[in-house]
């Protein structure tokens, strides 16, 4: 179980330490979900939607990390000059294209949730599982 503590420590790493450059909000509202949006004009921006009365706050936990690997796939398709690739996939629906974007998000941000236990000292297998877990039912939902 993830702590909204937890949830605000990853928050702080992310946007002060590993991305100044990415604005970061989390916004109480009653089920979890996260949105990334390309800068305008150059600031990048997540939003993580969480229940500020939840248990348990690993859905938004993980979609921070989840949101953080698509700022990291625009890095990417920007320095390869293949932008409007990434803008395609990032507003397409369903299938296995939007199915492998999603999972390359998944992956891009498993690097920088793992970097954010590293840099906690924390016990990250359990919880690495879990972002797996999570991740696989949130990209099978786009087959």
């Amino acid at each position: 179980m993830i702590s909204k503590h937890l949830l605000n420590q990853a928050k702080a790493f992310l946007c002060w330490d590993a991305f100044p450059e990415v604005a970061i909000q989390l916004a109480p509202i009653q089920a979890a979900v996260a949105y990334y949006y390309p800068p305008s004009p150059d600031v990048h921006s997540i939003v993580v939607f969480y229940q500020p009365d939840a248990q348990d706050f690993s859905p938004p936990f993980f979609l921070l990390f989840h949101e953080i690997g698509h700022y990291l796939q625009y890095q990417a398709h920007q320095r390869a000059g293949t932008l409007a690739h990434f803008y395609a996939a990032l507003q397409a629906d369903n299938g296995a294209e939007k199915a492998t974007f999603e999972r390359d998000s998944w992956e891009r941000g498993a690097v920088a949730l793992n970097a954010f236990f590293e840099r906690h000292q924390m016990k990250k297998e359990r919880l690495l599982a879990e972002y797996a877990a999570y991740a696989d039912r949130c990209v099978m939902s786009y087959q």
